[in-house]
Order: C-alpha cells, then sequence, then structure tokens
C-alpha cells in the first residue's frame, strides 16, 4: 500500500493518510529504530490502559524509512482550536488539566524511569560546563522519583480535539516517575518562547524580549487555569513543581531546539543562582 497524502509534520516524523480510518506516522531517517519500537510499545500500553490514546497497528517500511500506523483520529489539534477560538483559550486550559491528572492516575509497569532519562539527557547536554552539570545533577537526586504514568511532552499540540472527546498522541517520551516532573516539564513548554504564538496578541512583538503586556497576562491565565483544574482532580504541590524547574530546563537543552535554546539556558543560569 502507497502513503496517501502528508497530513501533517513534525520535527521527528510526518503524518500520512493510510487509508479510511488510519494514518502512518513516518520517522525522519535520523530517528533511531529504539525510538519508533519504544514509541510504539509505550503507545500500546497507554491505549490498553484505557487513556483516550489512538489504537496501534503496528510499525511497517515505508520509502525506506520506519513508520508505524495508528488509528485516525479525526480533528484539529488543540493548539489549532485555541488559534480559531482565542476567545475560548481558558476551557481549554481546563481540558489540559483533566487529561493531565488522568494521565497521571494511571501506573504502567515495565516502563523506564522518568528520573534516568532526565539524568542522561542532563548528562549529554553540551552547553553547560562540567561543574554546572554536577550541580544540576544534585539538584535531581534530591528530588524523589515515581511511579505515575508520565507524557513528558504534554501540551496543547499533542492533543487531538475530535469530535468523541480528546485524544492524546505522541507517548515516544512516556516514561513512569513523578507527576511534578511532568508538570514542570509542560510549564517549560508553555513558558518557552515556542510557544508565545499562541498567546501573543494579532500584532506580534517586534523580538522575543519585546512582547506585548498582554502575553504575560495571557501565558498566566492559560496557566493559572490548567493548575487550578489539575488540583481540583488531584494533589500536586506547586512548591515541588518550581524545585523541578531546573532539571527540566537542563534536560530539554539536550534536544538542541533553536528557538528555546538562549531562553533554557537563561532558565538555568538563573535556578543556578539561586542554588548557590
Amino acid at each position: 500500500m502507497k502513503k496517501g497524502p502528508l497530513i501533517g509534520a513534525g520535527r521527528t516524523a510526518e503524518i500520512f493518510d493510510w487509508g479510511d480510518d488510519r494514518v502512518l506516522k513516518l520517522f525522519m531517517d535520523w530517528c533511531p529504530y529504539s525510538w519508533i519500537e519504544r514509541e510504539e510499545r509505550f503507545s500500546r500500553f497507554v491505549y490498553e490502559s484505557g487513556l483516550p490514546a489512538p489504537e496501534v497497528e503496528g510499525i511497517i517500511e515505508v520509502d525506506g524509512r520506519k513508520g508505524i500506523i495508528f488509528e485516525r483520529v479525526e480533528g484539529g489539534s488543540m493548539l489549532d482550536e485555541m488559534r480559531s477560538n482565542p476567545n475560548g483559550f481558558l476551557g481549554y486550559a481546563e481540558v489540559l488539566g483533566d487529561l493531565h491528572a488522568s494521565i497521571h492516575s494511571r501506573e504502567i509497569l515495565g516502563m523506564p524511569s522518568l528520573h534516568d532519562m532526565m539524568e542522561g539527557d542532563i548528562r549529554n547536554v553540551k552547553m553547560l560546563s562540567e561543574e554546572d552539570i554536577t550541580r544540576v545533577l544534585q539538584v535531581l537526586n534530591q528530588l524523589r522519583d515515581g511511579t505515575a504514568l508520565c507524557h513528558y511532552d504534554f501540551h496543547p499540540m499533542n492533543v487531538i480535539m475530535s469530535p468523541h472527546g480528546p485524544v492524546i498522541i505522541d507517548w515516544m517520551t512516556a516514561r513512569q516517575g513523578n507527576p511534578h516532573a511532568d508538570i514542570a516539564r509542560t510549564l517549560s513548554i508553555l513558558q518557552s518562547p515556542i510557544a508565545r504564538p499562541i498567546f501573543q496578541s494579532p500584532e506580534p512583538a517586534c523580538s522575543l524580549d519585546d512582547v506585548p503586556s498582554d502575553w504575560q497576562t495571557a501565558l498566566k491565565s492559560f496557566i493559572d487555569r490548567y493548575l487550578a483544574r489539575y488540583r481540583e482532580i488531584r494533589d500536586v504541590s506547586l512548591k515541588e513543581v518550581k524545585a523541578w524547574r531546573l532539571p527540566t530546563a537542563a534536560a530539554r537543552l539536550n534536544e538542541n531546539i533553536p528557538r528555546d535554546r538562549d531562553w533554557l539556558l537563561s532558565v538555568v543560569k538563573e535556578e543556578l543562582a539561586c542554588t548557590s
């Protein structure tokens, strides 16, 4: 069977039509097969847990690249919905809080450790000195691990707003760990430069440092509503979420996303200064 039209694209993969009720997530040729195999396995675990996630058919090779066939989920991403309906964005924040709390209510045996993955990412960061890496790891090792299911890339682009309800996608980074770490990761993504267009006014700022005041207001309102909704469902310590800010930012530096790199580095330096 040949792949159909391109539906969407991200950093690691392209999504193609694959018949009436399926899609093909075709990974870039630089992605290690271990990543693909892991996402396929973890996605099965998550679907079988009862969370709103696409069903998985399996791994195939198309045009010399590996891909995963998933159930087709109709609808746009939460990000698309927020852009087309900015006046309702606080409602989407509540949906995000609901879904994140649902994820953390699950424990899936056999999932690797989020704490271990973060440690490996931090050790591989090239933009930090050995001394800074050691200090970040000291902070990480003081934070308790956990056994809850964590998505670790949970944000509005990874939620599809289907006619039957929201569906969570992209489980490649799923691990078991401390929910506070997973929330800190979501906040890091929402607060980063790459997410700013979601909250900016129609007249964007001239630079990343020159943002209109209503941008900060919109972002704060969204995060406050997301956290408030989460805390209606599950107990969470905002102090402990903040404690994960340093290792989360340092681990994200290993992803080397150009638009976020300088901002993440500034967060790491700021947090390290507070620990001195």
